[in-house]
């Protein structure tokens, strides 16, 4: 986020419950008590504030968020797109115990470890190259 940014929740201001899965995304992000304050107070915050509670994960200089957001999509770009989607996917399913996370490996990694983008990851680590994954 540009250090310029604020943030706010201006549901209750207008009359209407926070949506888009709001009343439970931010709770995961920022905590209960935060979030509660967020949606019902309405009250903006800094991108400070913001980076300090966890809502943004990158404080950039003003002008830079877009160049910042880029940089961060080729990262992740260079990764299985299989692996980015199944983690995203078991994240939120929402991990609250060891014996979660364990399930989730039993029931995903096979499906990971038989796909065309673990061979290749696999190799390419062999080969001290960089994968080229292809999403299969």
């Amino acid at each position: 986020a540009d250090r310029s940014a604020r943030f706010g929740s201006a549901f209750t201001k207008i009359g209407i419950l926070p949506d888009m899965g709001l009343l439970y995304t931010l709770p995961q992000r920022v905590g209960l008590s935060k979030a509660r304050e967020l949606m019902m107070l309405a009250i903006p915050i800094g991108a400070e504030e913001a980076a300090r509670i966890g809502l943004v994960d990158e404080l950039v200089e003003p002008g830079k968020a877009l160049e910042a957001a880029l940089r961060y999509a080729a990262l992740l770009a260079e990764l299985s797109p299989l692996a980015i989607a199944y983690t995203k996917a078991a994240l939120a399913t929402g991990v609250t115990s060891i014996e979660d996370a364990m399930r989730l490996e039993l029931d995903l990694q096979p499906i990971l470890a038989l796909s065309e983008d673990s061979r290749e990851g696999m190799l390419a680590f062999k080969e001290r190259r960089k994968p080229k994954f292809s999403g299969k």
